[in-house]
């Protein structure tokens, strides 16, 4: 499944058109007022996107959706990559960055929900962060497995 939102240039409004696409089919919805992150069950979704008529697909649509509206800057995706190992290697094969536990575009991440937090914090007042899968999706620009994240 993938999503892509688009905005009519003409609409000085704050709609879009928010594609699903699965397989060969494509649908769009005109959204008036999209919120920044979606709940939403599959009844709902299904009378937008007639594909959408299961619980995991309505799962994954509201997962894709809630990416759509990250505001992740170009250097935090930077941060993300490295993080995963992108920066060495074409395949990620880690998962952990070490900074400042006040870093400010991590704390970011983890307030978005794309990263996670260590709870104890070391004597040099750095901490471990690392990508939840969304996030590691995220900085590849595709899906994963869960075992792949699990791995990494």
């Amino acid at each position: 499944m993938k999503l892509w939102a688009s905005k009519n240039s003409d609409d000085k409004s704050n709609g879009m058109f928010i594609y699903c696409n699965i397989g060969k089919h494509t649908l769009r919805s005109y959204w008036t007022s999209p919120p920044k992150k979606l709940i939403a069950d599959h009844q709902y979704l299904k009378g937008r996107y007639e594909f959408i008529n299961t619980k995991q697909r309505a799962k994954k649509f509201v997962e894709l959706y809630n990416v759509l509206f990250w505001e992740v800057t170009d250097y935090q995706k930077k941060m993300m990559q490295h993080a995963i190992g992108l920066d060495y290697s074409k395949k990620p094969y880690r998962n952990r960055y070490l900074t400042s536990e006040n870093d400010g575009d991590w704390n970011h991440l983890v307030e978005i929900g794309v990263a996670i937090k260590a709870k104890k914090i070391k004597s040099d007042g750095n901490a471990w962060f690392w990508l939840t899968k969304q996030g590691v999706e995220f900085a590849l620009g595709k899906s994963i497995r869960s075992a792949a994240y699990e791995d990494l």
